[in-house]
């Protein structure tokens, strides 16, 4: 069977549904399905192109098509929420996922049909969703490791968790230190350059003074610029003094301040900002390319493919090697 050409075939005739009104909202139970998954094509993921209105049992359908299109564990994933739930023993088909997702509609349709919330619920909401916090900070984690430390669990509890994971496919897990052993078997000299760059990286993230060009704040440190801007809740490394943008701010190293004048680090920002924060050479031929749009114009393909290149799953573009200049 041709997974592709059966996933094109289902997509194209919801398509052509959704274009003449047959497919809507208001005529009958239908979900949202990304047609190029938004796991690995994010740049897709609110592009209304890429959009398309299936069937609860086509959306399940596609996705058994989709791992395989694209095996892997981003599309394993996406599957696995459809067909598992915490200690299931059971399997369901695409007939009864349609069937239990049509009847969930309908009831929760009836029970809320009419009702409007009353404002100090949705004040309280409004409240709860501007302060909720999704990664854990530095102070709380300082908080669950003390709390933790110096605890035994003791051979009872590790032996009921032992017996309650007994059966359990790790299929994930397996697979993804299997392939973690051959890559480091493989590739020992690429392993060990890693380990390198890693602890060079570390040790810049705690020893680098840094400026935040907007609030002109010192700090002693990456880690310290975090915490004290972001709650540690956004990353400043790595820190290339290329204008990269975090947060809405621009940071760049005290030294690196120290040398330039106030107007040569305003360039480098403006020159970020128009060019799309990157510029390419071709090598064979030497042209400078300001931004990967203007690439893939003049190679005759697409920003994808670009991107794939850049992360090293490509040797080459249509031919052609390309450098990262800035």
């Amino acid at each position: 069977m041709n997974y592709k050409d059966v996933y094109i075939k289902i997509i194209k005739n919801a398509k052509k549904e959704q274009t003449l009104g047959i497919r809507s909202k208001k005529a009958g139970y239908y979900e949202k399905h990304h047609i190029l998954p938004k796991s690995l094509f994010p740049r897709w993921t609110n592009r209304k192109s890429n959009i398309v209105l299936l069937t609860a049992r086509e959306h399940f359908f596609c996705h058994q098509l989709l791992i395989k299109i694209y095996p892997g564990q981003a599309m394993a994933c996406a599957l696995h929420a459809f067909t598992s739930r915490p200690n299931a023993d059971y399997k369901i088909s695409s007939k009864e996922y349609q069937r239990i997702k049509e009847n969930y509609s309908i009831e929760v349709s009836k029970r809320f049909k009419g009702k409007k919330r009353p404002k100090e619920v949705i004040d309280k909401i409004k409240k709860t969703r501007s302060t909720r916090t999704y990664i854990i900070n530095v102070e709380t984690r300082k908080k669950i490791g003390s709390a933790s430390k110096g605890r035994q669990r003791s051979l009872e509890s590790r032996k009921k968790q032992s017996e309650s994971l007994k059966g359990h496919a790790n299929w994930a897990g397996d697979s993804l230190i299997e392939g973690a052993k051959k890559f480091r078997e493989n590739n020992p000299e690429l392993v060990r350059e890693m380990a390198k760059n890693a602890s060079l990286a570390a040790r810049e993230i705690n020893t680098i003074k840094i400026v935040c060009w907007e609030t002109n704040n010192i700090f002693n440190s990456i880690t310290e610029a975090n915490n004290d801007m972001f709650n540690g809740q956004l990353n400043i490394s790595p820190l290339d003094n290329k204008g990269r943008s975090v947060g809405g701010y621009h940071f760049f190293s005290y030294d690196f301040v120290l040398s330039h004048s106030s107007d040569d680090i305003n360039n480098i920002i403006k020159n970020r900002k128009s060019n799309g924060g990157i510029t390419l050479r071709c090598i064979e031929t030497g042209k400078i390319y300001k931004s990967k749009r203007q690439l893939a114009q003049e190679l005759n393909t697409t920003i994808d493919k670009i991107n794939r290149y850049l992360l090293g799953k490509e040797t080459s573009i249509n031919g052609y090697t390309i450098e990262k200049i800035y």
